[in-house]
């Protein structure tokens, strides 16, 4: 029975170390990779900010042409409902006051001929 319980431990502790191994290489490439990255930020700070800026322009172009525009929400189909009303609403309040204008300018004339 041991030897089948040790046949099993020595695959197990082999992965096991080697996924540690495969762990440690990892970190130690991403810190690698940290520090070069900084060292490039320092040495060319320009570049550095204009590669942001253009992956930023970048991200943004993408991501408006991929989601698109969004539908008209309620409060926008709403908005724009009180707008065409509020503009019909002037337009027919202008009317009324020309009417009224025009009637009063009227009034005024006959009241001048009958003055005359």
């Amino acid at each position: 029975m041991e030897t089948v319980q040790e046949e099993l431990k020595t695959p197990f502790e082999t992965v096991k170390a080697r996924s540690s191994e495969v762990l440690e290489n990892v970190k130690n490439q991403s810190n690698q990779f940290i520090e070069d990255s900084a060292d490039l930020v320092r040495r060319y700070p320009g570049r550095a900010v204009g590669i942001a800026v253009l992956s930023g322009l970048a991200i943004g172009i993408a991501s408006a042409l991929l989601l698109g525009r969004e539908e008209e929400t309620s409060y926008d189909k709403f908005r724009s409902t009180v707008g065409k009303k509020a503009s019909q609403g002037l337009d027919t309040l202008r009317e009324q006051i020309d009417c009224g204008l025009s009637a009063l300018q009227d009034k005024i004339e006959d009241i001048q001929k009958a003055i005359r």
